[in-house]
């Protein structure tokens, strides 16, 4: 959090606006990453001007020297796609509870698939009501990663445990929850871990 600080203080300083940023640590599962930092763009174009503000600056490589200092980081790129939202009150600023899904694609299968999964976990979730993730989405890499790296990464976020594992209990109890549940073996061989979030970063990006 001090390199982020310094990072904060830095773009103020060269007028650049930051995107919003989540940083989750692991909190159950066997993987060899211990954080993930996620910065949410507003688009590729918003992601290029950010960019090239930071290479115009002269500040970015002290910058992340502070980060490389205190972890060892490997970078990619993807697009997110949201597939579901709750309406709740919470803190922006409250740690919340995250399941991600680690997929790769079974024989025959790839991204084309996910639009009908996609809309299918979102009419599950609005069934649930309050029993609902807060917010379920995809994440799908679009530049070089590690071998053995997932295909795609579907998160879900809650207020807490006791939320991620009423969730699951519905999953595993009702019809509509075994059906999702069906569907997503047809397509996906994932691995699940358990991550605590939370936002690091208010985004200033229009």
């Amino acid at each position: 959090m001090k390199a982020r600080d310094n990072m904060v203080r830095q773009a103020e300083k060269a007028g650049i606006k930051l995107p919003s940023s989540y940083v989750w640590t692991l909190l159950k599962g066997n993987i060899p990453v211990e954080t993930i930092w996620f910065n949410i763009h507003n688009g590729l174009a918003a992601y290029g001007t950010t960019s090239d503000a930071w290479a115009a600056s002269g500040v970015a490589d002290e910058v992340l020297d502070r980060f490389y200092n205190v972890s060892t980081c490997s970078t990619g790129m993807g697009t997110m796609r949201p597939i579901f939202q709750r309406e709740v009150e919470m803190d922006d600023d409250a740690p919340t509870v995250i399941a991600a899904l680690g997929c790769t694609y079974k024989h025959g299968i790839g991204p084309n698939h996910m639009g009908d999964l996609a809309t299918h976990m979102n009419g599950v979730m609005q069934g649930m009501g309050d029993k609902a993730p807060i917010f379920a989405g995809g994440l799908a890499p679009f530049t070089a990663r590690p071998a053995g790296s997932p295909d795609v990464l579907l998160f879900s976020v809650y207020q807490n445990m006791s939320g991620w594992s009423t969730y699951v209990n519905e999953l595993f109890s009702t019809p509509a929850g075994q059906r999702m549940r069906n569907h997503m073996s047809m397509l996906l061989d994932c691995d699940v871990t358990l991550w605590g979030g939370q936002q690091v970063v208010e985004g200033a990006e229009s």
